[in-house]
């Protein structure tokens, strides 16, 4: 699981992926020849050469979009009416799309809008995407009713020309409007890096000497925006070879989609388009999009968390002096259906229509029922659509014999046959819904109602359909039928009619509850539960240090579902660490009544593509009113690890700065190919970064190491190979001891690294050592200094508990002197009864101790002279009751000054809490062995 959590989490990653192969794609050919060609070539490209000349006509006279501006500008907050378009520059917040992703800003942004949508555009002064040079698409949405929120979930698009991405040397209104015409916003620069991938830019040493120009085409009364993109060679060569793409973010809210596969892989086979599906059961996701190339399928090397890179067409041959140009549509609709109709129309594509209406089984209708036609029972979805108020939906398929189902949250499913359609086929069925149900939930602690989860298994219930895509009570992680984030008023819930098995959990330091339950048609059933703590963490709280939303451009919840499942999940503190974007959880926190339980940090994952990986920093700055002044992946472009640390550590807030998973692609230790053994670094050029202060060692559930054999000095040469020739295999502990050995005093810490629902927020999770149990006392300073002062245990389902000489210190600043000659370690884990402690490791000054019984405790050692093992097996007499699973001395005489780690960990899963085996342990405990200070 955690592995797989890992591929998800570092985005940016898979985005370089995707660049990297879409650079080796259109990398293009030098042909290395000086206009004109020789008459051999020209000969050989008679054809492409006429059809480039043609292009290049573009060029004469005037410019077929460009219009008189109106005498009087239409209004960009206001809708236009039918059979208008209008573009302009954005001045005021109200010309906005609201929504919960936009980044644009007003008086840096450009609309265009009709009657039916709108769409804006970053300017080229700030640049707040991954487009470093702005221009790109940012914002699209349907137009919406005044005083209604905004519903736009799209993140950004931009142009590919082989292995560069377009400028933005100016960014114009070229039509208004004016005259019933098309509204054009003209982008338009030269063939440039793109600055935030380095591999890439890499393959393009010098410039192709393109200029190259982006049309953004809005007809009045259409849903479909033309994206049209002209290259033209002003360089002396003849280029070959040269792909034309896009990259597009539709942000992880929205589930990608063609009718090839469905809601499966896309990049496994080139799709003719791509619609995007957002789940009807989410406020303010009401709407979809659709994009196509005008050139036949999209090469597509990756398409996963809502992040995809496409390639469309190919320039044959580009003359110096000669234009080519790409076109693709870009579509906005209420539902998949609705977005890929205007797509279909584009393309040509046949198609036949399926009307209806949805009733629940009293007749009424039903709205946001989702409504799938499927081929056969096994088959993906062919298409979707969602009800309107009235209950009625409109779906477009391809021509073919269709069954079709509608689904909502908590109803059983509705089922028609649709029958045999041909092209251009209309027909009508109606679909009546199940029986519904609900569920109402009051979960309580000793202190009164508290969050908690409650996670639902089905007995004898309605399987459920994943077919569906996101929509909730049809997909379910963990095995679950479906998963409740309870705030502390309670409240009532649609579930499926029903027996269940209700398991209700507030993370690990609560007991696990189960009941039986029956949800009965058409009525509600009561679960009330009364939580009992069962570990004790005095003076410690837990905080996840990564965390995402849908802010992130591959996180797939909102602001508030995430404090939802942090408070239900039994964390103390919440630290914000969107992808390159500034989130605040306070109002989140205030709405759902979690003030006294949840405490908040403001954070950012900074989230450069290669050059050193991913890094949180925390706290940072707010400034609310200007969202795009420090963040964005401006802030950090063209800076080295070193540099990017330094401006972090100069913000007002001192933030710590945390490493993310650094074995990953092109993360910190990949990429400076860092021997843990040697402590030397690889990566010609590079020097060991030494301004950042705390690392992941556990990403997700994950223990951090496999083989701890591999730590001992007989493993040295093991691990330096593993260093050099497979670095993604190094364990992040051996990367952490050998920073440590190198005499730096770092943090190892745990997280989740989360960012879809019920995906494991808070496994693992870092306790920090503040001396309160209170989390409304907490301040986003005093979590920092615990981090930067190593005062942190890492747990994932278990707590462990350290003292030294009768004092519990942990870190550089909390060095404890021994009387005598030995050290003893009081060690005392819990966790729940349900879960497992199988081992305990123990490691001096980055080694671990051989570990063996005698009649006082357990006797550590620096060789297996005595008979000692690395691992030491638990046994029922290591524990005081089904909590206390170890509670014993671990005695050990150093011979210089020490640092010891204390590991735990067990086997089999927790269940039903989202994470694997449980384990924890400690982070550096400082030893002076001579009465001398700290010495090592």
């Amino acid at each position: 699981m955690s592995s797989h959590r890992l591929s998800r989490s570092a985005w940016s990653q898979l985005a370089l992926s995707a660049l990297l192969l879409l650079a080796l794609a259109a990398a293009g050919c030098d042909t290395g020849e000086a206009a004109p060609a020789d008459a051999d070539d020209a000969d050989a490209n008679t054809d492409a050469v006429a059809d480039a000349d043609a292009r290049d006509d573009a060029d004469a006279g005037p410019d077929p979009l460009q219009c008189e501006p109106r005498a009087t500008p239409l209004a960009l907050d206001e809708t236009p009416a039918e059979g208008e378009a209008v573009a302009g520059h954005v001045t005021t917040e109200a010309e906005m799309i609201d929504s919960e992703v936009t980044m644009a800003q007003a008086g840096l942004a450009w609309k265009l809008a009709n009657h039916d949508v709108a769409f804006v555009v970053q300017g080229n002064e700030v640049r707040v995407g991954y487009d470093m040079y702005g221009g790109s698409l940012l914002d699209a949405d349907l137009q919406r009713p005044a005083g209604q929120p905004g519903n736009d979930t799209f993140r950004e698009q931009f142009s590919i020309v082989g292995w560069k991405v377009g400028g933005a040397d100016s960014v114009s209104v070229l039509c208004d409007g004016n005259g019933g015409r098309p509204a054009v916003l003209r982008i338009e620069g030269r063939d440039e890096p793109s600055l935030i991938l380095p591999p890439i830019d890499a393959l393009s040493p010098r410039p192709l000497n393109f200029r190259i120009v982006t049309d953004y085409i809005l007809e009045p009364d259409s849903h479909l925006l033309r994206i049209r993109t002209s290259a033209t060679n002003e360089s002396t060569r003849t280029w070959s070879s040269i792909a034309m793409g896009d990259l597009l973010l539709f942000g992880s809210v929205n589930l990608m989609f063609s009718p090839e596969v469905g809601f499966g892989d896309l990049a496994e086979t080139p799709p003719s388009l791509v619609v995007t599906a957002a789940d009807p059961a989410q406020p303010l996701r009401h709407v979809s999009y659709g994009f196509a190339g005008k050139h036949g399928p999209l090469n597509l090397p990756i398409a996963e968390g809502g992040a995809t890179g496409g390639l469309g067409y190919t320039i044959h041959t580009l003359r110096a002096g000669a234009t080519d140009t790409y076109e693709r549509v870009l579509t906005v609709g209420r539902d998949l259906s609705d977005a890929m109709e205007p797509v279909l129309v584009e393309l040509e594509r046949p198609y036949a229509v399926v009307t209806g209406t949805v009733t629940d089984g009293a007749g009424d209708p039903v709205a946001r029922v989702a409504v799938a036609a499927f081929a056969s029972p096994t088959s993906p979805a062919a298409s979707l659509a969602v009800t309107e108020p009235d209950g009625s939906y409109r779906l477009v398929v391809a021509p073919g014999t269709y069954d079709l189902e509608a689904a909502k949250t908590g109803y059983l499913r509705g089922t028609a046959s649709a029958g045999t359609l041909d092209a251009g086929d209309t027909a009508t069925a109606d679909l009546v819904l199940g029986a519904h149900g609900e569920l109402t939930l009051d979960i309580r602690d000793a202190d009164g109602p508290c969050p908690a989860k409650v996670t639902l298994f089905g007995i004898d219930v309605e399987a459920n359909d994943p077919r569906f895509g996101f929509l909730l009570g049809e997909r379910e992680n963990m095995g679950a039928h479906r998963v409740l984030m309870v705030p502390p008023a309670g409240g009532t819930f649609p579930v499926k009619p029903g027996r269940y098995r209700a398991a209700v959990s507030r993370g690990f330091e609560y007991d696990l509850v189960e009941q039986e339950i029956e949800v009965p048609a058409d009525g509600t059933a009561t679960l009330a539960v009364t939580l009992e703590r069962l570990l004790d963490t005095p003076g410690w709280l837990a905080g996840d240090f990564h965390i995402h939303t849908a802010r992130s451009p591959d996180g797939k919840v909102t602001p508030c579902e995430r404090v939802a499942e942090a408070a239900a999940e039994g964390l103390d503190i919440a630290i914000s660490t969107d992808h390159d974007a500034y989130t605040d959880y306070a109002p989140c926190i205030e709405e759902l009544g979690v003030a006294p339980f949840l405490a908040n940090v403001r954070g950012c994952e900074v989230s450069n593509m290669g050059a050193g990986g991913h890094r949180n920093a925390f706290p940072l700055p707010f400034a609310p009113d200007w969202v795009i002044q420090n963040w964005g992946p401006q802030y950090w472009v063209s800076l080295s690890t070193h540099e990017i640390n330094e401006k972090l550590h100069a913000e007002a807030t001192h933030p710590a700065i945390q490493i993310n998973h650094g074995r990953s692609t092109d993360s910190y230790m990949n990429w400076i190919q860092f021997d843990p053994v040697s402590g030397t670094v690889g990566r010609t050029g590079e020097t060991l970064a030494l301004n950042w202060d705390a690392m992941e060692c556990s990403n997700g559930g994950s223990f951090p190491f496999d083989d701890v054999e591999l730590l001992t000095p007989a493993g040295d040469a093991d691990l330096q190979e593993m260093a050099d020739s497979a670095r993604g295999d190094v364990p992040l502990w051996a990367d952490y001891l050998g920073f440590l050995r190198l005499g730096w005093s770092i943090t190892a810490m745990g997280t989740s690294d989360v960012h879809g629902r019920n995906e494991g927020t808070g496994f693992a999770r870092s306790y920090v050592n503040l001396g309160t149990d209170d989390p409304t006392t907490v301040t986003e300073d005093q979590v920092r200094d615990a981090v930067l002062d190593q005062r942190v245990v890492v747990s994932n389902g278990a707590y462990l508990h350290v003292v030294i000489e009768g004092v519990e210190a942990m870190g550089s600043e909390d060095v404890v002197p021994i009387a005598g000659t030995e050290v003893e370690l009081y060690v005392e884990a819990q966790t729940l009864p349900s879960f497992d402690l199988s081992f305990l490791y123990v490691f001096a000054n980055g080694r671990p101790l051989y570990l063996r019984r005698d009649a006082s405790g357990i006797v550590a050692e620096d060789t297996d002279a005595g008979g000692g093992t690395l691992e030491l097996a638990l046994v029922e007499g290591d524990a005081l009751d089904e909590i206390i699973r170890l509670a014993t001395e671990v005695r050990h005489t150093p011979t210089a000054d020490t640092y010891y780690h204390v590991l735990v960990r067990g086997i089999g899963s927790m269940g039903p809490l989202p994470s694997d085996s449980p384990f924890a342990y400690t982070n550096a405990i400082y030893v002076d062995a001579d009465g001398g200070g700290w010495n090592p």
